[in-house]
């Protein structure tokens, strides 16, 4: 398929998922004391959860196939909200409501005057959104840390050996991914936002 023809199916991709996703309504909830999600941030404000359904596939714009992204809010301290500010910690690999616990989330709430909800959700291939590894066991994957090179330094063969470990890592990676490392990225990160 040619970069062109991609960036159209994407783009056609887009507008009927877009479609199909916007008409939701959130139903926020206290969140459920649990080991992977603190109920309030560090400075002690409470958190609510919620869910949105989205597409699994932007490209494919005719499946049914959807995923919950699991949401999690800091509630505008004035009200009525005049709207959401979505918070993603970056990555890769970073849950969402890591960012209430390391205090962006209550400084986005003091910038924006308290008048914005706080969002955040864990992007796929992070928490239970789409859990994925490149590594079947912890042991490979500190083994895999090991053997990878620190920095290329200044030595004319030590590109080549960060490239070929980064090779490694690429092909576990797709070996590993049980069909769901091609719906993982920045792409499709993007669209769920």
């Amino acid at each position: 398929m040619t970069l062109i023809a991609y960036l159209l199916t994407l783009l056609l991709a887009t507008s009927a998922t877009h479609a199909r996703s916007t008409n939701q309504t959130i139903s926020w909830f206290p969140c459920p004391p649990s080991a992977s999600i603190n109920t309030t941030t560090d400075g002690g404000v409470p958190l609510t959860c919620g869910s949105l359904t989205v597409p699994l596939d932007y490209t494919k714009p005719n499946s049914t196939q959807t995923l919950q992204l699991q949401l999690t809010k800091i509630t505008a301290t004035k009200q009525p909200s005049k709207g959401s500010i979505i918070l993603q910690p970056g990555g890769p690999g970073a849950p969402g409501a890591q960012v209430f616990e390391e205090g962006p989330a209550e400084t986005a709430l003091l910038l924006s005057g308290g008048s914005y909800d706080i969002v955040a959700f864990n992007p796929r291939g992070t928490g239970q959104t789409l859990p994925f590894s490149c590594f079947a066991s912890d042991e490979e994957r500190q083994t895999a840390a090991l053997l990878t090179p620190v920095s290329i330094g200044g030595s004319d063969v030590a590109l080549g050996q960060v490239w070929a470990a980064k090779e490694t890592v690429a092909q576990l990676c797709l070996e590993n991914s049980n069909g769901v490392g091609e719906l993982i990225g920045t792409a499709f990160t993007a669209r769920d936002m």
